[in-house]
């Protein structure tokens, strides 16, 4: 629950109770009606984590049936966007143990389910993420684990159990065509890449390397145009994460050298990888103020690291607590545009707010 308050001098603040206590509130709002404009010189508007925003974090956690929204920048758990555990209102089984979550432009989720081998087959589900209500789903005869989705409303699926990655047209659930069947073997992790017009694919075994391989696709043809092997930094199992950030490189969850490495798609080489937080990443997504987040599934951790030099801001960012907490999702476009706190006003509300840790997240370089 949030509260909205103007004073005389037409400043208006948010106070959302989820981030800020009531002796806080308290203060604030004693300053607000003062009209000490001060504390908010330089800053944006206080953002309210609301569920269903697209500006959250959302965890797609496999063992307890739910998907989770945190808050962005404190952390803060901000409630369940859809729950298929027993009891529930949804049929049981829909969440795998290892799924994935996509954005549509309509601001719904796209979900990876795994059924329950009776009456629910495995495949895509739309839901909406305000209300956990059940908008489409697309059956699938192989248990997905990846899915993204590109500007002209296609979808793209990889599988357990399949060598393919396919394309699907989302409006009638055909598919538009298949990548390279039997050029790889068990892809997981993949990102479209519109500016190169490619498809980004990660595979933990590529059939005549013998080993996993990063797999550039053509989105027009289809056709592979180029496969990069690299035993030192590239991870060696099923579920890998893959991002493309805003400065054009791309991201891999992984367990070799670090939770994160970093790949130069232009010069097609592995540049560095992550140091620091938790030992091995399966998933990744990209957070405000050049922070990504790592989730390590068997702990359920979630740490954050500045993408600029990539060390950990903070090793345990998030503890959800659940053993099989696969997938990571953001909405890079949404979180670069919503106005935060800066300068002096960050440091008046951290001495009221006692946030101290916001400080430390509030990181002083952007994207490039």
């Amino acid at each position: 629950m949030c509260e909205r308050v103007t004073s005389k001098s037409a400043t208006a603040v948010e106070l959302c109770a989820a981030g800020v206590g009531g002796w806080q509130r308290g203060v604030l709002l004693m300053a607000t009606l003062l009209g000490l404009p001060f504390l908010l010189l330089g800053a944006g508007p206080v953002r309210a984590a609301t569920l269903g925003d697209r500006s959250g974090l959302y965890v797609y956690e496999g063992n307890d049936n739910r998907i989770d929204q945190y808050d962005t920048v404190s952390g803060a758990f901000v409630g369940t966007v859809w729950d298929t555990s027993w009891g529930s209102d949804q049929s049981y089984g829909w969440i795998a143990s290892r799924g994935d979550m996509a954005w549509t432009p309509s601001g719904t989720l796209l979900v990876t389910v795994g059924g329950n081998n009776v009456t629910v087959f495995p495949g895509v589900v739309e839901i909406d993420p305000k209300t956990g209500n059940v908008i489409k789903k697309l059956d699938l005869s192989y248990q997905p684990t990846d899915v993204v989705l590109d500007a002209n409303g296609h979808i793209f699926v990889t599988g357990w159990d399949t060598t393919t990655v396919q394309e699907y047209d989302w409006n009638t659930g055909f598919i538009v065509k298949t990548y390279a069947p039997n050029v790889w073997y068990r892809p997981s992790g993949l990102v479209v890449d519109e500016a190169r017009n490619s498809l980004w694919v990660y595979s933990y075994w590529s059939a005549g390397a013998n080993y996993s391989a990063l797999h550039q696709f053509d989105l027009t043809s289809g056709q592979l145009l180029n496969r990069y092997v690299n035993t030192s930094f590239l991870p060696s199992y099923a579920r890998t994460g893959i991002l493309l950030a805003p400065n054009g490189m791309l991201y891999l969850a992984t367990s070799q050298v670090g939770p994160v490495v970093e790949f130069d798609p232009d010069a097609g080489v592995f540049t560095r990888a992550f140091s620091g937080g938790i030992s091995y990443a399966e998933d990744i997504a990209l957070g405000p103020n050049n922070t990504l987040y790592a989730v390590e599934s068997g702990t359920g951790t979630i740490a954050a690291y500045d993408i600029a030099t990539g060390q950990v801001i903070d090793p345990a960012f998030v503890m959800t607590g659940g053993s099989s907490t696969s997938g990571l999702l953001t909405d890079p476009l949404t979180l670069l545009a919503v106005p935060e706190p800066s300068g002096v006003a960050l440091t008046a509300l951290a001495l009221f707010t006692g946030a101290a840790r916001l400080v430390h997240r509030r990181r002083r370089a952007r994207y490039a």
